[in-house]
């Protein structure tokens, strides 16, 4: 991950990315314990492990059962947290495109502007066009004289 501060990039040391992603984790299970009511906890928990349970007859028709098990949360744990753990490697190996870039102000250091980009790896994940026939990635140039 990289930030750049006032047009100043710089590399963030090693280890950065692992706690931020530590700190997110922390925070995002606090607030599914203390600020999504257990009604709505259930249904997230029903749908979550549906979701789950599909993943896992997909995955073991291609991959096979030892494969699928990946899928299977512990006996006893919350499915939605499960399911968001599962992508925590991805986000943790995909922070390393990232570039946060911060304006301050000279005079009290407030922060003016924060914007955050990725390095475009996969022109795939690019934004629908706005009529939905046709995928235009940002950096596509699609229509652009």
């Amino acid at each position: 991950m990289k930030l750049e501060i006032n047009g100043t990039t710089y590399e963030t040391p090693p280890g950065f990315e692992d706690q931020l992603i530590d700190k997110l984790w922390e925070r995002l299970q606090r607030l599914y314990e203390t600020n999504i009511d257990d009604f709505l906890k259930t249904g997230l928990m029903a749908l979550t492990r549906a979701m789950l349970v599909r993943e896992e007859i997909s995955v073991r028709a291609k991959y096979g059962k030892e494969a699928a098990l990946v899928l299977r949360p512990p006996k006893k744990a919350d499915p939605t947290l499960f399911l968001a753990s599962l992508y925590l490697p991805k986000i943790r190996e995909d922070l390393c495109h990232v570039t946060a870039h911060i304006t301050l102000e000279e005079g009290d250091r407030t922060c003016t502007d924060l914007r955050i980009t990725t390095k475009n790896l996969d022109q795939a994940r690019g934004q629908l066009d706005s009529d939905g026939s046709a995928r235009v990635g940002q950096n596509d140039g699609v229509g652009l004289p």
